[in-house]
């Protein structure tokens, strides 16, 4: 599971990173960083670490916790319209 946080993490950022540099193109700095700052919440972090990066055994309540932690970010942040 290390290796999964590990993979999520490096991830995360990557992404984080693509996105700041397309804001601070338009000017949109405070957006580009805080731009889905809840993926590194417990909440979010774990259930999607394990979800799309880790390699084993996967129960049905692992599915929840990942459909609980999508419904987290999309209510958490303001460019889902589920906000």
């Amino acid at each position: 599971m290390l290796k999964a946080c590990w993979s999520n993490l490096l991830n995360i950022l990557k992404y984080k990173l693509n996105v700041l540099v397309e804001c601070w193109k338009e000017g949109l700095y405070l957006q580009g960083i805080i731009h889905d700052w809840s993926k590194f919440s417990p909440t979010e972090f774990f259930p999607y670490a394990k979800k799309f990066f880790y390699i084993g055994q996967k129960s049905a309540n692992d599915e929840l916790k990942w459909k609980y932690a999508w419904s987290h970010h999309q209510h958490k942040n303001k460019h889902h319209w589920e906000y």
